[in-house]
């Protein structure tokens, strides 16, 4: 029964490991993309993005200009990039904590000690 059970949660983290996969994998061609076009900018002359419907695209602060508009998409990008290396960092950080919690808390459970598993359970549960 383990074995399925093992088995089972296998294919399941094989599976979300292709979405993921599936997710990620385009954006370095998009950030490849976005910074050939930021060359190809500065070889010709800049113009306006004027036959674009501004409620449909609210977040271009700068319609009058093509150029500050990619330069706004990249440092748009580079933020979200570094917020979610940041979190990710804080979630590797975390997860790495794991298995000690769950050591102690198993020891505070097998000392059978009902003090300990009032006290110190609770508080190691919590952080």
């Amino acid at each position: 029964m383990t074995v399925a059970v093992d088995a089972h949660l296998e294919t399941v983290c094989m599976e979300d490991d292709i979405e993921w996969n599936q997710l990620v994998a385009p954006a370095p061609t998009g950030i490849a993309g976005l910074g050939q076009l930021l060359i190809w900018t500065t070889r010709v002359t800049d113009f306006k993005i004027d036959k674009i419907n501004k409620e449909d695209i609210h977040l271009i602060k700068s319609p009058d200009s093509f150029r500050t508009t990619l330069l706004q998409i990249a440092n748009d990008s580079y933020n979200a990039f570094m917020k979610a290396h940041t979190n990710m960092e804080k979630i590797q950080l975390q997860m790495a904590q794991l298995p000690n919690y769950v050591k102690d808390c198993i020891k505070y459970m097998k000392s059978g000690k009902q003090v300990v598993l009032e006290k110190l359970l609770p508080k190691r549960l919590n952080e």
